[in-house]
């Protein structure tokens, strides 16, 4: 009888699930690599909302952590006893014991949790850790049992079942808890590949004791093959000055708020989308994530009505992007890009449009100096619109030798890619 060809069975896990779109922008990307190194494999997502990332990637795919609907779930079928064991725990006088209440009420959860993780990943082959920056304990929760514990749990499933564990172009920071450092250096001692998307990211993990000589390859948003879609249609005969807004230190938005801060933060934007109104430019709103950029950029334009007037509203452009596609659609037509988000830029450069970057993050600031930009950034927190207005106006002049620096580094960093997937794809 003829011996049946064996179909490689690999997971992507990654924190992603809720609408950013530059997460997304790296799965698709790793889905793209899956399907043409491997194409007869069959494809599962791990993410913290399987639903979207079924509608959103195409794949079947599982819970990495516990969802809202489990703790619901937990409450309702909760015993009255155990209800009350937490109670005294939550309402105890010593500070101490009342911390333990989220254990007692989490804990069985979590065990749950740990066995459906098991049954998932039981036949894989491999385990992809696919980016964007994942090893960090600030945003989506944060603390050492957030990304930290959960990638140190599926580390420890994934070597129970002799499934490779493969961390690929990967960003990290902030990791600010000593539990949190400790979580991340034992997940990635238990990787069978590791790679960081650039030198910060590398020599922070080496700075909490895993000083191994991994390699350096640029972020797998550099590897999207951009679709040819049409592209938005925009009416107006003015240039486009694209603007990904950001929700520093917006309650529910930013890991902190500070509502002087934010309130700051948008009066800055608000006089620099104003001088390019002024200008004669067009405004089209990018966000990166689906669901709080949109309220930043609702704020924004209230601020810019109070300021502006009436009649330039119509050049405020606010296109409906929901995925990827959306996004490198609006992308096509606007001729700048002035942003924070990460994949806002990059994904700009990509495609190559000039990019004038706010920097929340050094990844940011690492990226621009990288493509030979370190002329066109400022920090989100420290910024000033004069200092804005001038990198802009030096964006127009310099326009094009600086594109064909970024094309030149584009090149450079998808041929690098080649090369690790290859050498990927081989351990799989």
């Amino acid at each position: 009888m003829p011996v049946q060809k064996s179909v490689k069975k690999i997971g992507i896990m990654g924190f992603f699930g809720y609408g950013n779109l530059g997460d997304a922008a790296v799965q698709e990307t790793v889905l793209q690599r899956i399907r043409e190194y491997v194409p007869d494999a069959e494809i599962f997502g791990f993410s913290l909302n399987p639903s979207d990332t079924e509608a959103r990637h195409g794949i079947k795919s599982f819970p990495i952590t516990r969802m809202n609907s489990d703790s619901a779930a937990m409450d309702s079928k909760s015993s009255n006893g155990l209800s009350r064991i937490g109670n005294w725990f939550k309402f105890h006088p010593n500070p101490r014991l009342r911390t333990l209440e989220r254990w007692v009420m989490r804990l069985p959860i979590e065990l749950s949790l740990i066995m459906d993780a098991y049954k998932n990943l039981s036949g894989f082959d491999a385990l992809i850790v696919s980016g964007s920056g994942p090893l960090q304990d600030y945003w989506a929760g944060g603390g050492p049992f957030s990304a930290p514990y959960t990638l140190l749990k599926w580390g420890i499933i994934a070597k129970s079942h002799r499934t490779k564990f493969l961390f690929i172009s990967v960003g990290a920071g902030p990791i600010r808890a000593p539990l949190s450092k400790t979580f991340f250096k034992y997940a990635l001692s238990l990787a069978d590949y590791r790679s960081f998307r650039d030198k910060f990211s590398k020599e922070l993990i080496q700075s909490i004791g895993l000083n191994k000589n991994d390699p350096i390859y640029p972020d797998q948003g550099w590897g999207l093959e951009v679709k040819n879609q049409s592209c938005s249609q925009v009416e107006t005969k003015r240039q486009i000055v694209g603007i990904g807004p950001m929700g520093y230190f917006r309650e529910g938005c930013w890991p902190e708020s500070d509502e002087a801060k934010y309130a700051y933060y948008l009066e800055k934007m608000a006089a620099f989308v104003l001088w390019l109104l002024d200008k004669e430019y067009a405004i089209m709103f990018l966000p990166g994530e689906v669901h709080f950029d949109q309220l930043v950029i609702s704020d924004l334009i209230e601020v810019i009505r109070q300021k502006g007037e009436p009649e330039l509203e119509q050049f405020l452009l606010r296109p409906t992007i929901l995925t990827v596609d959306d996004l490198m659609a609006n992308l096509k037509v606007v001729d700048f890009v002035v942003a924070s988000r990460f994949h806002n830029i990059l994904l700009s450069q990509l495609i190559n449009k000039p990019v004038l970057a706010i920097s929340y993050q050094e990844k940011i600031e690492d990226l621009m100096t990288e493509v030979g930009q370190n002329d066109y950034f400022e920090k989100i927190g420290q910024f000033e619109v004069e200092t804005l207005k001038e990198k802009f106006s030096s964006l127009e002049i310099n326009r094009e030798e600086i594109l064909n620096n970024v094309a030149h580094k584009a090149r450079e960093y998808q041929a690098s890619l080649k090369e690790q997937y290859k050498k990927v794809f081989q351990l799989i």
